[in-house]
């Protein structure tokens, strides 16, 4: 199997084709805060592969609530809370706004995000089979 792993900061590598759907082959939800219409689409979500890494509750994202996202799925989500985390910290780049409401981001901690979402890539693109046909691209 030819290897599609990616490092922080590289471009997602590509995926064998979904023939024409539209369906997501999967999330990542970065400090949610879900709107009525977001919590309605989620119960109707098939299961898929899902990464949800936020920062401890707060007002800058409603207290914590994807939480409520997570009750809405209907499958096992992986999840983590980042420590000590800002809703900025899972902005890049962030902004005065953002600072002066919701605290100061920090490189260590967004670092500790951009190699968590980079892990979860890995792991989906090694376990996504390669086909024959982009196999052959390389002919």
């Amino acid at each position: 199997m030819r290897s599609r792993r990616c490092a922080p900061g590289s471009p997602i590598p590509p995926t064998p084709s979904t023939g024409g759907s539209t369906r997501p082959a999967a999330l990542i939800l970065l400090d949610p805060v879900p709107w009525a219409r977001t919590l309605e689409a989620a119960r109707q979500l098939p299961p898929l592969p899902v990464l949800l890494l936020a920062a401890p509750p707060s007002g800058c994202n409603a207290d914590g609530a994807g939480a409520s996202l997570l009750a809405a799925l209907t499958f096992p989500v992986e999840t983590a809370t980042i420590p000590g985390a800002s809703h900025c910290d899972f902005e890049d780049p962030s902004d005065g706004l953002c600072r002066l409401v919701c605290g100061a981001d920090d490189p260590a901690r967004r670092a500790a995000i951009t190699a968590r979402v980079t892990s979860f890539l890995n792991g989906l693109a090694d376990a996504a089979p390669v086909s024959s046909r982009a196999d052959r691209r390389g002919r």
